[in-house]
């Protein structure tokens, strides 16, 4: 599989696959102020196998540590689509458990903040960035879907923009009590990945989920450096997903 740049990320669909993304977007568009207003459920049908897929991903991923206690964090969340299926998996599967805040430690508007020489030729500083304020515009996305939850927004998840090598050490001095169930790595570069690796792992206790979402990839190859650097790979009980490619997980044994 081979990835393509198009604008400031990459993508391995083919560009017959981009042109039909972009008749759904003009449907879907034309279409939306006639699906009234629980356009929501009808909204599955604009949606692509690869889009469904991510999402079974992540259910699966997620119910595997149901039983583990801590937080679920995620290192890297670009516009929110994991962050906010992570969330409405949490108010399905454990809608009381106040304990398991969905925790996003991103850089949003800024992307890469910097590449190694480790992430290969292609990787750039500001890949992956989104719009200006998105961040705020997601937390208000976040706040409105968790407004139909049992325990409110505030006991549901939190988002901490900036670098993650300054925020995500601040966030555990201030979160001494705080363990950790399912780490979620979507940077898909070498440093913060190795840095934050090395973080996680004392807060992690035994069953608690690793997720690496670029491991193996050719056009990522610093996420796999970091994870042999810091874990090894030989004699890890690394496991692949049949819905993603470059998706994989272990389990703290």
């Amino acid at each position: 599989m081979t990835y393509q740049r198009t604008q400031r990320e990459f993508t391995a669909r083919k560009e017959e696959e981009l042109a039909a993304g972009d008749e759904l977007n003009a449907l879907l568009t034309r279409s939306l102020p006639d699906l009234g207003r629980k356009w929501d459920n009808h909204l599955p049908v604009f949606l692509s196998a690869p889009s469904l897929a991510r999402i079974l991903w992540l259910d699966s991923i997620y119910r595997k540590a149901l039983e583990v206690p801590g937080r679920v964090v995620e290192f890297g969340s670009q516009w929110g689509a994991s962050l906010n299926v992570l969330m409405l998996l949490k108010m399905i599967h454990e809608p009381w458990n106040a304990s398991r805040q969905i925790i996003s430690f991103s850089t949003f508007d800024q992307g890469f903040v910097s590449v190694d020489s480790k992430d290969g030729p292609d990787a750039q500083v500001g890949d992956y960035a989104v719009a200006q304020g998105w961040s705020q515009a997601l937390e208000q996305i976040l706040q409105t879907h968790a407004a139909r939850s049992p325990i409110g927004a505030r006991e549901n998840f939190r988002i901490v923009e900036g670098d993650v090598r300054k925020t995500f050490p601040r966030w555990l001095d201030e979160n001494p009590e705080a363990l950790i169930s399912h780490a979620h790595f979507d940077m898909d570069v070498y440093e913060p990945t190795r840095d934050m690796l090395r973080l996680v792992l004392p807060r992690m206790p035994k069953g608690a989920i690793l997720v690496f979402d670029e491991l193996n990839c050719p056009s990522f190859p610093g996420e796999t450096q970091a994870v042999m650097e810091v874990l090894g790979v030989h004699g890890l009980a690394l496991r692949k997903s049949s819905y993603q490619p470059y998706s994989a997980y272990c389990v703290i044994e």
